[in-house]
């Protein structure tokens, strides 16, 4: 079953990939929020460890709209089959 990746970082870069806005990390149950404007927003999920391949997040473009938070479910492949 699906279970949450704790402190994992994140990192949100503008819609066009050339900037890195924030990175924003994980909390114990898996969630995170960061205040962003209104915009298109690409998310790079990093491995929670480092120096371990896995779990591998997969990244993702985000669209933010104004006055109001965006759900967004960052997948993580375990490596696992």
């Amino acid at each position: 079953p699906d279970r949450p990746v704790a402190n994992a970082a994140i990192d949100v870069y503008n819609g066009d990939r050339t900037t890195k806005v924030t990175t924003v990390t994980t909390d114990a149950d898996g969630r995170f929020r960061v205040d962003l404007p209104p915009g298109d927003y690409y998310l790079d999920p990093q491995p929670p460890d480092a120096s371990r391949p896995f779990p591998i997040g997969t990244p993702q473009t985000v669209t933010v709209q104004p006055g109001e938070y965006t759900d967004v479910t960052v997948s993580y492949d375990t490596g696992i089959r």
